[in-house]
C-alpha cells in the first residue's frame, strides 16, 4: 500500500523477525522528538539576538532538509538522524517564534494550543472512521502537494523579480496570505491522517521496531509544519487588525 509521504514511502514492507512496531513505541519517539525540538527552540529563543536570526534559520533549515534527504533513503529513519533532525528543527521554530512573539506576545502559546487541538481533533476523526483514507485520497494530496510546490515556485519568481510576495506580503495582499495559510493549516490537518493511516499499517503489517522513528518523524515534521502555519495565520490576523 502506498502512501505518499517522501519519508513513508521509503519503508520496507516486508515482514522481520525481532521486535515489532508497536502504536506505544512511536508515541514514545513522537514525544522524544517533540522534547528535543522544544529544548532546542527554547535555547534558540532565549540565547540567539534576532540580529542572527537569517543565518540561523538558513544554516539549520538547510541541515534539516539535508538529514531528511539521507534519512528516506534509508528502509527505516535511523536514530540518530531522527534526534539531529529534531534539533535542527527546534532551532528554526526557536528562531519564528521569537520574530513571532517580537510582533503580537504570546501568539506562541495561542498558536500551540490550537495545533494541539487540530491534532486530537484529526486523531479522533480517523480512529471514528469519519475520515476513510482510500487511495483517491492519497492521488488528491499528492496533486495538492506538487501544486503547492508549483506556487511556492511561482512566488518565488514573482518576489525575485517583482518584489511581490503572496505568502509574506503584509500590504493590499494580506487577505491573500490568510486564505493560503488558511489552506495550508487544513492541507497538514490531512498529511496527520495519512500519517496516522500510515502508522496503523506499520502497527498492523508487524514491521520491525526501527520503522517506529520513520512514522514518528513524519508525524513530527506535520505537526511542525501545522503549528507554523497556525502562527503565520494568527499573526496575519493580528496584523490585519
Amino acid at each position: 500500500m502506498k502512501i505518499f509521504n517522501p519519508i513513508l514511502d521509503k519503508i520496507n514492507t516486508k515482514l522481520s523477525y525481532g521486535s515489532k512496531a508497536s502504536f506505544r513505541g512511536i508515541s514514545l519517539k513522537i514525544y522524544m522528538l517533540l522534547f528535543l525540538v522544544m529544548v532546542s527552540g527554547y535555547l534558540t529563543f532565549t540565547y540567539v539576538s534576532l540580529e542572527n536570526y537569517f543565518n540561523v534559520v538558513i544554516v539549520f533549515s538547510l541541515s534539516s532538509l539535508f538529514l531528511i534527504f539521507i534519512g528516506f533513503r534509508r528502509d527505516s529513519f535511523p536514530v540518530v538522524l531522527s534526534l539531529l533532525y529534531a534539533i535542527c528543527e527546534g532551532c528554526v521554530l526557536g528562531i519564528i517564534v521569537k520574530l513571532a512573539e517580537s510582533v503580537v506576545p504570546g501568539i506562541a502559546i495561542s498558536a500551540a494550543s490550537a495545533t494541539l487541538v487540530v491534532f486530537f481533533v484529526v486523531l479522533v476523526f480517523y480512529s471514528q472512521k469519519i475520515v476513510v483514507v482510500t487511495e483517491k485520497f492519497r492521488k488528491n494530496m499528492i496533486i495538492i502537494f506538487f501544486s503547492i510546490i508549483c506556487f511556492i515556485l511561482i512566488n518565488i519568481l514573482l518576489d525575485f523579480f517583482g518584489g511581490y510576495n503572496l505568502i509574506f506580503n503584509q500590504g493590499d495582499a494580506i487577505l491573500i496570505s490568510m486564505i493560503v495559510s488558511f489552506f495550508m493549516v487544513i492541507y497538514s490537518a490531512f498529511m496527520l491522517i495519512l500519517h496516522f493511516d500510515f502508522a496503523e499499517n506499520v502497527v498492523n503489517g508487524g514491521l520491525s521496531e526501527s520503522h517506529e522513528w520513520t512514522v514518528a518523524v513524519g508525524i513530527v515534521i506535520s505537526l511542525i509544519f501545522l503549528y507554523v502555519e497556525i502562527l503565520r495565520l494568527m499573526l496575519l490576523n493580528a496584523i490585519k487588525k
